[in-house]
């Protein structure tokens, strides 16, 4: 089975790389982007439990000072485009 674990920045921690890309795309492409916010998708293939999968994401795979995570997705919300880049396996 795979599994699909989104970590991103709690609301007010700033999110460095989203300012980073934010300013290559509006120098680049010259384009009004007002926020970006970045969040890591980690894709587990193997049988886990519920619980296994929380301790993975609460772990090794998230810092609960800054960020959340989540298990089924949607941690993007209120947005105008997402875009998903994802690397070859």
């Amino acid at each position: 089975m795979v599994n699909r674990i989104e970590v991103g920045f709690k609301e007010g921690i700033r999110d460095a790389l989203g300012e980073k890309t934010r300013g290559s795309i509006v120098e680049n492409f010259g384009l009004p982007v007002r926020d970006i916010r970045t969040v890591d998708v980690y894709t587990i293939e193997g049988d886990l439990s519920a619980a296994q999968l929380k301790a993975i994401a609460a772990g090794p795979l998230s810092d609960p000072v800054l960020q959340v995570f989540s298990i089924k997705g949607g941690l993007a919300r209120d947005f105008d485009w997402v875009v998903e880049v994802g690397f070859r396996p």
